[in-house]
């Protein structure tokens, strides 16, 4: 199965339109838009064949899904351990989670909305560099107070505290 928070993370990780999902899964754009827009938890209600092709595209692409409330890179490669850091993933995948704008969430952590751009468009796994370094530890504490936890830099997870 997969998650409506699941797919819509993925395709933005990838840089993806909505369109393009439902070009390779041969749907409409407005069926994938459904899907995306359901609550958090919510499976999409996809044919096995198509959730298959779904999954092996995004699997292709490093992205993995252990369980319905986590979301996961590949770690080909070492990434080191940073509990006070998040990666360019973790960011852009907590913000879409939350389904904020890039504005919304460098108002929240009192930021312009440009150094939220610049972070997002960093490799997956390089680490995002503010210059404030409050900044960061505001994003952690805002994410973990929204339910969204890293339990490695190279994955995202949340709980029930999310609000659909």
């Amino acid at each position: 199965m997969l998650t409506a928070f699941q797919l819509r993370v993925s395709r933005s990780i990838l840089d993806l339109g909505i369109r393009d999902i439902g070009n390779l899964l041969n749907t409409s754009r407005t069926t994938v838009y459904i899907w995306e827009n359901k609550p958090n938890l919510s499976y999409i209600n996809i044919k096995t064949e198509s959730l298959n092709c779904l999954k092996t595209f995004f699997e292709q692409k490093n992205i993995l899904f252990p369980d319905e409330r986590t979301i996961s890179l590949c770690q080909n490669a070492l990434v080191p351990v940073n509990r006070n850091a998040l990666t360019r993933f973790q960011l852009k995948a907590a913000r879409i989670t939350l389904r904020l704008s890039q504005s919304e969430l460098a108002n929240y952590i009192g930021v312009l909305q440009q150094v939220i751009a610049r972070a997002e468009i960093l490799d997956n796994k390089e680490f995002v560099r503010i210059k404030n370094k409050e900044a960061i530890a505001k994003l952690l504490t805002f994410f973990q107070s929204n339910g969204v936890y890293f339990p490695n830099n190279l994955s995202i997870q949340f709980d029930d505290k999310i609000k659909d």
